[in-house]
């Protein structure tokens, strides 16, 4: 299965389990309806398995019983989580690892002066 199926699959197993509760409307202060309505406002705002709409998102949020700040700091967690998965796992790694890119003191930089820099291993015998 390809990621935006299983994606796509996660979103439409938590919109059964939100109508499955749903239809208990005496269960709205239920947790696992908030649960599931928050998890789905999520997925909408950030376009986990369906199409970005923050105004189904919106309409999740209210039944989730949070606020829209709630949904932001949620949403921005997760940009963090998946910028740091990228550089642990992505190009930027994979060059680190092969020693493409190495750490840069930007003190001794400065106290050299910007001119001083030894040259890297990829510049040296030009």
């Amino acid at each position: 299965m390809a990621v935006p199926e299983v994606r796509r699959t996660v979103v439409n197993a938590i919109e059964q389990n939100a109508k499955e509760c749903k239809n208990h409307a005496h269960l709205t202060d239920c947790p696992d309806i908030q649960n599931a309505a928050l998890q789905l406002a999520v997925c909408y705002e950030i376009g986990f398995g369906v199409a970005k709409d923050m105004n189904v998102a919106k309409k999740w949020l209210k039944k989730s019983h949070k606020k829209l700040e709630t949904l932001s700091s949620i949403v921005d967690e997760l940009r963090e989580m998946t910028q740091l998965t990228t550089f642990r796992e992505g190009l930027f790694k994979k060059l680190w690892d092969e020693g493409h890119i190495s750490r840069f003191e930007h003190s001794d930089y400065h106290r050299r002066g910007k001119t001083s820099r030894k040259p890297s291993s990829h510049t040296e015998g030009r």
